[in-house]
């Protein structure tokens, strides 16, 4: 410490900047004040020889740490340098320090989004905040490692499980998991349990889990799924050569749903070539693996006739009694729509909705007017390795219980560096129910205590999970907040690991006392862990040949 006889005296201890920056990312200046008098001083503060910040700060006698929050400048080597004009001092030698960080071009970042205006205020954010977003449609996603790993991270903006191939999702996984990258996942009406995650690579990779652990929140549903057994559903219904077959696909996407389901709700699935018959008599989701052994004795052969497992499927469902009654249709073939739209409209009028799943695109056109008569949805698999995550989707959507569209403000569950110098947040306008992950960070939270924004580390990589949206349907107040830039710059730049190899941190220190300089370096790995026992080699330039 410094000796009070001296007189009075204030000296910087020491100026840090990270080593290594990207252009527009945000960090602290960091400066520590050892003083052995209570005073007040001048900071000023230069980035490459340009004053550009000029603060008063109280000192109280011993060490004193001001952060100082700044912007990275251009790509290239950039100096930092602080000095310190204190009321009350002796020595003015020891009130300048300089510090360095060597500033790298903007980072890549994939956008993917189905709808491109849900998209262009995060676009127009993480553009401010310094990285370079590039923006394109779910069928874009690159289809190899290599191709994807050009980009820093990814982010899904609202976007559908089936909106992405079985392959695509896999490579998601893969590009967190095992390349050590970063994934942004935002909410909407078609995201998380509502957009089919359940039980994808996609909630694997996530911090949050699709189903409700408070699942009374759910309301009894009772959900039929009338499947077609015809021939053609014994071809692959993947695309390209050698997958499953079709009827194997729909009894995974039966499975899926059942899973998805609680034990006072109803299922019952109903099969159909020329005839109906039901394969799962409606019951009680008590005995999942009943359900799913006799779901595993499906078929494929004989004609289509959708009237007949239709009619089926409404006839047991004037019995039913739950506050939700939902009936999925799955066919990938044509059929003489003769009675079908006049059953659908007077199940309508029964409050039961109808939602068609249409494998490939040889399904009748009459189909996607089925659902619409329906008020369900209809969904149109080109792949139907798909149709597993459309049925997950489906069971989520019908319960209307995942969808949370109310005002709600933010609150702070856990310290996030995403959340950095943002002060008070806005409201929110809905977002998707989930739960945390036993393992992750859950930092914000609903005034009914659901994730707003969960983050973790996976495997390599890293995953946010915001399950608002980030455009003006339930993030209005946001898109317009000042704070709407940095928030999302940090939340993206969180999830980016540095490189494979990690990186070096190094810190220079004066001893004012030895008269000599010390550097600190701190080895860190890919998950940010530190390295130990290294043997290290290094340059030392003067500032002017830096």
């Amino acid at each position: 410490e410094l000796p009070r006889q001296s007189g009075p005296e204030v000296r910087l201890q020491s100026l840090r900047a990270p080593s290594a920056l990207h252009e527009g990312e945000g960090f602290d200046l960091a400066l520590n004040v050892e003083s052995n008098v209570a005073t007040s001083a001048d900071v000023q503060l230069f980035a490459d020889g340009q004053l550009i910040a000029l603060e008063n700060v109280n000192i109280q006698p011993g060490h004193n740490r001001f952060a100082f929050p700044m912007l990275a400048g251009a790509q290239g080597f950039s100096s930092y340098q602080a000095r310190l004009v204190p009321q009350k001092d002796t020595l003015a030698q020891n009130n300048r320090l300089d510090a360095f960080s060597l500033i790298e071009g903007p980072l890549q970042v994939l956008v993917v989004a189905e709808k491109e205006i849900e998209a262009r205020p995060l676009v127009e954010a993480l553009s401010a905040a310094g990285l370079r977003p590039q923006l394109v449609s779910p069928r874009q996603l690159p289809a190899s490692a290599l191709t994807i790993s050009q980009y820093a991270a990814v982010v899904l903006v609202n976007v559908p499980a089936p909106s992405f191939s079985p392959t695509q999702l896999e490579l998601l996984q893969v590009y967190v998991r095992d390349l050590g990258n970063g994934l942004v996942v935002i909410g909407g009406p078609e995201s998380y349990g509502a957009g089919g995650y359940f039980q994808t690579p996609l909630e694997e990779t996530l911090p949050v889990e699709m189903t409700l652990k408070d699942r009374e929140r759910l309301p009894g549903m009772s959900m039929f799924m009338v499947i077609d057994k015809s021939g053609s559903m014994e071809s692959s219904g993947t695309q390209g050569m050698g997958g499953p077959r079709k009827i194997e696909l729909a009894k995974e996407a039966v499975y899926r749903a059942v899973d998805l389901l609680a034990v006072w709700d109803r299922v019952g699935v109903v099969s159909f070539d020329n005839a109906a018959r039901w394969v799962v008599n409606p019951t009680p989701v008590v005995d999942v693996q009943r359900i799913k052994d006799q779901v595993g004795t499906l078929r494929a052969g004989g004609g289509t006739d959708i009237l007949a497992g239709l009619q089926a499927a409404a006839d047991a469902m004037k019995k039913e009694n739950s506050r939700v009654k939902h009936i999925v249709l799955l066919t990938d073939g044509g059929a003489n729509p003769a009675g079908i739209p006049e059953l659908v409209d007077e199940l309508v009028a029964n409050d039961v909705s109808v939602s068609v799943v249409a494998i490939g695109d040889d399904a009748a056109p009459f189909l996607k007017d089925l659902a619409e008569r329906g008020k369900g949805r209809f969904h149109l698999a080109r792949d139907a390795g798909t149709i597993p995550q459309i049925f997950a989707q489906e069971a989520a959507l019908a319960t209307r219980a995942y969808i949370i569209e109310e005002e709600t403000t933010p609150k702070l569950s856990a310290a996030s560096p995403i959340l950095q110098g943002l002060a008070a947040l806005p409201k929110l306008y809905g977002y998707i129910a989930t739960s945390p992950k036993a393992t992750a960070q859950t930092a914000l939270v609903s005034a009914r205590n659901d994730p707003l924004l969960a983050q973790w580390q996976y495997g390599l990589g890293r995953s946010v999970a915001w399950t608002s949206d980030a455009w003006a349907r339930w993030a209005k107040d946001w898109v317009i907040w000042e704070g709407f830039p940095r928030f999302w710059g940090q939340a993206v730049r969180w999830t980016i690991v540095e490189g494979a190899s990690g990186k070096l941190e190094v810190q220079a220190a004066p001893d004012w006392e030895k008269g000599v300089m010390r550097l600190s370096v701190e080895a860190l790995d890919a998950a940010g862990n530190t390295l130990n026992n290294l043997d290290m080699r290094g340059s030392l330039l003067s500032p002017g040949l830096a």
